[in-house]
């Protein structure tokens, strides 16, 4: 790998689109393969169950431990393919930041209308599955 290309990826500049940039887990992933380290080698050096590390790679949020344990895995997995630790927690903030303002804004079902359509005023759409919107078109009043 060119010298350029590593320090595009540990940048963040370069992605192939703007998800891959918010990515947490696609950096590591990517930076892990460019440097030809196995799934397992990380999973014995940083003593993070396999599966766990497989979930990181997917976003699986699913199969995500809470965020406490979390990020203290996604630094040690990051030190560990040698990619910049406080990269790969800055993407998994970013990923999930929406979720976050969405969660506040539920707390008060009064203002939650509110505050989603002023920080969310286009269409939040799911990457894993293209043509899902999750707020409705300001025209017709119907979801996307």
């Amino acid at each position: 790998m060119s010298v350029h290309k590593a320090s595009t990826l540990q940048s963040g500049a370069g992605a192939d689109d703007d998800s891959a940039q918010a990515s947490f887990g696609r950096y590591l992933q990517a930076i892990r393969i460019e440097r030809d380290i196995r799934l397992e080698q990380v999973a014995e050096e940083t003593r993070i169950a396999t599966a766990t590390l497989d979930a990181i790679e997917d976003e699986d949020f699913n199969r995500l431990p809470p965020d406490v344990f979390l990020r203290g895995f996604l630094r040690a997995y990051a030190q560990t393919v040698g990619a910049d630790p406080d990269e790969a927690v800055r993407r998994y903030d970013a990923c999930i930041r929406p979720f976050r303002l969405a969660a506040k804004a539920l707390a008060n079902p009064r203002r939650a209308k509110q505050v989603i359509r002023q920080r969310f005023p286009q269409p939040i759409c799911s990457p894993n599955s293209p043509g899902t919107c999750t707020t409705p078109s300001k025209r017709t009043g119907k979801r996307v």
